[in-house]
């Protein structure tokens, strides 16, 4: 397998970094002639984002002048790679232990639970700096008007329990049948820009109630 790279960096083309984030998965066989389009599908099957976002995180992670997102050299591998991968797959899949993750990347069950995780994850949500920008005039009393579409998004979390029962079904969203947070994003028609985002709110709370 060919990888482009630039100095000691591992950058993939989109194409490249789709097969090799699928050959990461036990059971999964990119490599065996399988189109396209079932590769695309088994990839945001798996990890949830298209494979221009995923591909464009990498990137970004690389070349970022965000401290809490920088990656060392030894991230910056085919490894650093994989782990990046699994981070997506976490957020994601949410999966319930460590051993059936792990298991899933071929990896050990140390590797597949707290900070080697999260210390991912934690890299990915620093890009926020760099990719949600906040117009300093939205701030103003006398700042523009947007026509807006709004929506909300769910979380999956973990389940909560309450003084009466061991599941909060307050807590959970119906989109998953499990634990969740709500939050309401607001965006312009004009312009790509976030007008507004309000949350976390309770996942079994009814949008209209939000708004």
């Amino acid at each position: 397998m060919k990888f482009s790279s630039l100095s000691n960096t591992f950058l993939l083309s989109p194409e490249v970094a789709r097969e090799t984030a699928l050959g990461f998965l036990t059971g999964v066989h990119p490599e065996g002639g399988q189109p396209a389009k079932w590769q695309e599908e088994m990839f945001t099957a798996h990890y949830g984002s298209s494979l221009l976002v995923i591909a464009n995180q990498w990137f970004n992670l690389c070349h970022t002048n965000i401290e809490e997102a920088k990656l060392t050299a030894k991230e910056e591998t085919a490894e650093g790679f994989k782990r990046f991968m699994m981070a997506h797959f976490f957020m994601w899949q949410y999966p319930k232990n460590a051993p059936t993750f792990g298991s899933r990347f071929g990896v050990c069950e140390r590797l597949s639970c707290g900070d080697p995780v999260f210390h991912w994850v934690n890299k990915i949500a620093a890009l926020h700096e760099k990719l949600i920008v906040w117009k300093k005039n939205l701030d103003s009393t006398l700042t523009q008007t947007l026509v807006i579409s709004i929506d909300g998004v769910n979380c999956r979390t973990w389940e909560k329990s309450n003084e009466r029962y061991n599941m909060d079904t307050q807590e959970c969203s119906h989109n998953f049948n499990h634990g969740a947070v709500k939050y309401e994003v607001a965006m312009s028609l004009l312009e790509p820009q976030r007008a507004w985002i309000s949350g976390p709110h309770k996942g079994g709370k009814h949008d209209l109630t939000i708004f």
